[in-house]
């Protein structure tokens, strides 16, 4: 089989821009367009080592690690260990999918027109091809992106200040569609904040005791203390929530709501969020 460098690059970099988009949507983490267009250029790049001579299994392997490792870091940028760990996880899931597929369709309908070498994988199409294949995939593209947006706009970041009393804490926070949380006392916004953020408002042994779901020793705690029932797959439990003077939702459209209800989660929500509100 001839291969040619161009097409080879096109083909790679519209299969990584694929998959990097799907690892955002399942890993709810969204990033600048320049960087999946970048990440997926090197990616492009990287295949051109499909024209180096088969090498053994152990440089092979380390020289995939380090191009997906340098796509990863591309395209989300290194934010934390964790964070880098479960990105590169997802990516490498969703592409051996593709490549259990690939090697699926070649088992049950074996193509001279694909190749595959030192792990990555051509096909010999056509200009026409090609060009039909590229609108297509924009169309494809096109109609998800308008299909998802408002779930889209939903995962991005937003910048909050929670107030209690005279303290004022500023956190990352995301819209959920699926935090469905009401206060049984009146029909109050009920979000919900990591212990980390709840140090800062109400300071860490006050929020010790919140989390054994025993009323504070502080008044102004003990007067706005409830608990809230949480449904999850292990069952329904309990978690201490605290009424707030107001949360302001900063940016572009800033607004303010007054009492809501911040229940206090002992997990860690997110790399780079600590609250969770509800779509209204």
């Amino acid at each position: 089989m001839v291969i040619y460098a161009d097409v080879l690059i096109f083909v790679n970099f519209i299969v990584d821009f694929l998959l990097l988009k799907l690892v955002s949507r399942l890993n709810k983490r969204n990033s600048k367009l320049w960087r999946f267009i970048t990440a997926s250029i090197a990616a492009s790049l990287f295949s051109l080592y499909i024209f180096l001579p088969s090498q053994t299994f152990i440089i092979e392997l380390l020289m995939r690690l380090g191009c997906s490792a340098v796509t990863v870091l591309i395209c989300f940028g290194f934010k934390g260990i964790k964070s880098f760990l479960r990105n590169i996880s997802l990516f490498y899931a969703v592409s051996f999918i593709f490549a259990g597929i690939i090697l699926f369709l070649q088992s049950i309908r074996p193509s001279s027109k694909i190749g595959v070498n030192n792990g990555f994988v051509y096909f010999d199409i056509s200009p026409t091809l090609l060009i039909t294949l590229s609108f297509i995939i924009y169309i494809i593209i096109t109609v998800i992106k308008r299909i998802t947006q408002k779930t889209a706009e939903a995962s991005e970041r937003y910048t909050v200040k929670l107030s209690f009393f005279d303290k004022n804490v500023t956190a990352e926070a995301i819209f959920d569609s699926g935090h469905s949380l009401k206060d049984a006392f009146d029909s109050s916004l009920v979000i919900i904040i990591d212990a980390n953020t709840a140090n800062r408002l109400f300071g860490c042994m006050e929020v010790n005791m919140l989390l054994e779901l025993v009323p504070p020793e502080t008044e102004a705690l003990k007067r706005r203390f409830r608990l809230i029932p949480v449904k999850t797959v292990s069952g329904e439990k309990m978690l201490p929530a605290v009424k707030l003077d107001t949360i302001t939702v900063q940016g572009k459209n800033s607004y303010e709501t007054k009492n809501p209800v911040a229940v206090i989660s002992k997990e860690k929500l997110g790399d780079d969020f600590s609250v969770i509100l509800p779509v209204l």
